[in-house]
């Protein structure tokens, strides 16, 4: 079951420095999931990062839990020799404060280990995103300035980013983004 794959996560986990969740860790937000990842995640005792995914509304998500953290636009665990960066775009944008923030990192100078739900699409996932559809994709057409400003700024600094995360997709999808 769904809850048993998210004990089997957490209890991985355990074992490193950092959690990090690309999203749609609930199929849908009500009282019942939200009580469960509240109890699996409260005795969770490393740092994590949870974006939003499609399946959980921001609008749905009530205050006070610990998968509130998924509101924030923007969350960081800095483990000394890299960073790990959580940008919701679960709504397929990226955000002028997203962008700034993804900068002002990058001029830090640790690596970034980069987590978001929605992928981006490039040349060798091409195909294979758009059989799946522009929902599955950051950079559609007619999508905002600022997902492309977004991913021009990721590829002219490749070497800053040990590797991007992403969930949504249900099916594996590996591909490289930059030199």
């Amino acid at each position: 079951t769904a809850c048993e794959h998210l004990k089997n996560l957490l209890g991985l986990a355990r074992d490193g420095d950092a959690l990090v969740i690309v999203g749609d860790t609930m199929d849908y937000i009500n009282g019942a999931n939200l009580r469960l990842t509240e109890k699996l995640f409260s005795s969770f005792d490393k740092p994590f990062v949870q974006v939003c995914g499609n399946h959980e509304p921001l609008k749905d998500i009530p205050d006070g839990y610990i998968v509130s953290r998924m509101k924030n636009e923007i969350q960081t665990i800095d483990l000394g020799d890299m960073v790990i960066v959580g940008l919701d775009n679960s709504q397929r944008k990226i955000s002028v404060a997203q962008l700034d923030a993804l900068k002002r990192f990058v001029e830090d100078g640790k690596p970034i280990l980069l987590v978001m739900h929605v992928p981006i699409m490039n040349d060798e996932n091409r195909e294979l995103l758009l059989k799946s559809g522009v929902y599955f994709q950051l950079n559609y057409d007619g999508c905002p300035k600022e997902n492309l400003e977004f991913i021009d700024f990721i590829k002219e600094n490749g070497n800053s980013f040990v590797a991007i995360l992403a969930g949504h997709l249900h099916y594996s999808n590996v591909s490289k983004i930059s030199d």
